[in-house]
């Protein structure tokens, strides 16, 4: 008998899977070779189940009702308690003697915060900014690639645009963040789906703003919460690397990068996809 529905528990048992494929990845470490993106081995004819058609076909129904604007899982609402419990915290890489005067004393001593204007990194940002006692800031030129759509533009589906929340319904929602003029009681998104080029000028024009905040503001320490496919383009953009090399940062969520601005005037990627603040079981993409 064919099956044409998957079964009540397979999304969690996908998620063991998953946790379990993310410790063996981090355990191995340069012995595996598979990375992102990579496909030198992955291509071909691969024979699959019935429950396999199942989760493709229900895959398939999930990209055609696209919603454009999800929130954060349960899961992801646990992740973003964590970080905000790590990023306060004592227990972190950083050593003492990088501490600035003006350092807090405690955890990362992060001065500023801000987030995209997508609803899930909005509520991600809640947890952290209470944890560290600041205030969200909105900066609109840190969402995803692609913006806010109805629509399916990789398989030919037309793409209708969704502006986002109101200026109103973030004040509701998210009373204290720092709003920016581009939020607007029209929303905020009007270019339907962004090509990626698009999304490499914003990402150039990000990398400008930090490095001449790096020369006007050297004692801040400042937190970002983006995305996968913006954050690997923002890192290329920073170390001025081609957008088109075979090359990518790849990002757990919730994961955390730290990059430097040195008093020479060069950058330091720290450490990059750091996730000891998750157990196995949390490290999700």
């Amino acid at each position: 008998m064919a099956c044409r529905s998957v079964p009540a528990g397979d999304r969690a048992l996908v998620q063991i899977v998953d946790a379990a494929l993310a410790d063996v990845t981090l355990r191995s470490g340069a012995w595996l070779v598979c990375r992102p993106g990579c496909t030198s081995c992955c291509i071909g004819p691969f024979p699959i189940n019935q429950l396999d058609a199942a989760r493709l076909r229900l895959g398939l129904a999930d990209l055609e009702k696209r919603e454009p604007e999800p929130p954060i899982t349960a899961i992801g609402q646990r992740q973003a308690q964590l970080i905000a419990d790590h990023l306060a915290g004592d227990v972190h890489p950083e050593m003492t003697h990088e501490r600035t005067p003006n350092d807090s004393g405690r955890g990362y001593a992060i001065t500023r915060l801000y987030c995209s204007p997508m609803l899930r990194t909005l509520q991600t940002a809640r947890p952290i900014s209470q944890a560290l006692n600041l205030q969200p800031e909105v900066w609109v030129d840190i969402h995803e690639h692609g913006g806010l759509f109805h629509g399916n533009p990789r398989n030919g589906n037309p793409v209708v645009n969704f502006p986002g929340m109101t200026r109103q319904e973030y004040m509701d929602t998210f009373p204290g963040y720092r709003l920016p003029p581009a939020l607007t009681e029209q929303g905020w998104w009007f270019n339907g789906y962004e090509e990626m080029s698009s999304c490499n000028e914003r990402a150039l024009r990000v990398a400008q703003t930090l490095h001449e905040w790096a020369e006007t503001k050297p004692d801040e320490r400042i937190a970002i919460i983006s995305h996968g496919t913006f954050a690997d383009l923002l890192i290329k953009a920073l170390f001025k690397q081609d957008f088109e090399s075979p090359l990518g940062y790849y990002h757990y969520n919730t994961a955390i990068t730290r990059i430097d601005w040195t008093h020479r005037g060069y950058l330091v990627l720290r450490y990059l996809n750091r996730t000891q603040h998750l157990p196995v079981d949390l490290i999700t993409k």
